[in-house]
């Protein structure tokens, strides 16, 4: 199987026009973890289509299994330390659950503690 920088060009830049569409930021605005996001800097834009290039080239080099384990391996790894990653966003804008909300807020230096 062939792997073309042209896809992973169009998916990259695809995304991040849809990302900073008003559909997506007022999404992520209800949210309680997004509360004010303004839509990333373009500084975090261009960092995130070089990590996506390099994921791409890595992923065409290496085997799909090991690509899916890296992957899964990231994901866990940034949910745990920074309490945040592409799984638990989508969860958070899908089907927000109230417990992974407030262990999200427990990092936030922000985050009302009255209770």
């Amino acid at each position: 199987m062939t792997h073309h920088p042209a896809l992973a060009i169009l998916t990259g830049v695809g995304w991040e026009i849809v990302e900073h569409t008003t559909w997506v930021l007022d999404a992520f605005r209800a949210t309680t973890i997004n509360q004010g996001y303004l839509g990333d800097s373009v500084l975090n834009a261009v960092a995130d289509y070089v990590f996506m290039m390099g994921g791409f080239a890595l992923a065409s080099a290496i085997r799909p299994l090991w690509s899916v384990l890296l992957i899964v391996v990231l994901e866990l790894t940034a949910s745990l330390i920074a309490r945040d990653s592409l799984t638990l966003s989508t969860l958070s804008l899908v089907w927000p659950i109230e417990a992974v909300d407030q262990w999200q807020q427990e990092l936030n230096p922000r985050a009302d503690r009255t209770d």
